[in-house]
Formats: C-alpha cells, structure tokens, sequence
C-alpha cells in the first residue's frame, strides 16, 4: 500500500494508505500516532473484496467501494475521508469511527474533492460533479459535519 493523504495536528497525525484499485473498488487503511511518529495504531482497513467475492467493510465503516483522494482532521478529531467513485466519511472520534454523509455526497454522482475541518465543529468540503456535468459546490458545515449547506457554486466543469 502506498500512502495517499496525510493530515496533522499538534497532537495527532494520521495516514490514509491505499492498495492497487479494481472494479470501483480499493484497499485503504487509516493509520494514526500521537507519540511524535514513533508508533502508530491502525483505525481501519479494508481489502478489495471479502467472501463471497462482494465489497468489503472494515470494522470501523469504511467500505472497499470508492477510491480515497483525500483526508483531514481538525484539532479536535473530527475528521473527513474523501473519495471519488464513493463518497465522502466522516469522523467524530478521531478515525476509530467512520459515517457516510450520504446527503452530501452520492457514489458514482458527486464527489468530495478537497475538505478543511477547522476546530469547533466548522468545516468546508468542495463537492465535485463527479459524471453529472453539473456545479463544483463549495459546502460548509458549523455543527461537526451533520449538516451541510451551500456557500458557493461554480457551474459547468472547470477548464470546459
């Protein structure tokens, strides 16, 4: 696996690993240290595909379905996963625990490109058309990532 995203605090670091992808599927793994990079703990992986040969999900509720693209945590632990082809995960715990913000993101519709999660529950997440052809949507969020609206949309696709 090779590593794909790295977020830092004062306190905490986290790598976001990701294997060989196939069929809309990757391996990924979330690793973390707060001992000044001495050690590191495993959050959660999981492999391309599990018995009978469907997608997988780690213990923690990341799925093998989409491919990671980005990641970013706040001082305070709350954290944000971003794929294409998925969707977009959030954290409340600092990686032990992983929710889909499905509402915000769709698989295979609209992607989370680029996120900042700031201290105090504020966070900002640009939402990509993925296939659809429609608006990059700047979203932001001042409740820890449950809600999420609109600040800016820019329409059509960037560079057409």
């Amino acid at each position: 696996m090779g590593a794909n995203a790295v977020s830092a605090t004062a306190a905490e670091v986290w790598v976001l690993c990701i294997g060989q992808p196939g069929a809309g599927n990757q391996p990924k793994a979330v690793y973390s240290s707060i001992d000044g990079l001495k050690s590191w703990q495993q959050l959660a992986a999981v492999a391309l595909f599990g018995a009978p040969g469907g997608p997988r999900m780690s213990s923690a509720g990341i799925p093998s379905y989409g491919y990671p693209v980005g990641l970013n945590f706040s001082g305070e632990g709350t954290g944000l996963l971003l794929e294409s082809r998925g969707t977009t995960f959030l954290s409340p715990d600092s990686g032990a625990r992983w929710h889909p913000l499905l509402k915000v993101t769709e698989p295979e519709r609209n992607f989370g490109a680029s996120a900042s999660v700031l201290n105090s529950g504020h966070a900002f997440l640009l939402q990509t058309p993925g296939t659809t052809g429609a608006s990059m949507v700047l979203l932001s969020s001042d409740d820890g990532g449950a809600t999420w609206k609109p600040v800016h949309a820019w329409r059509g696709r960037p560079g057409y």
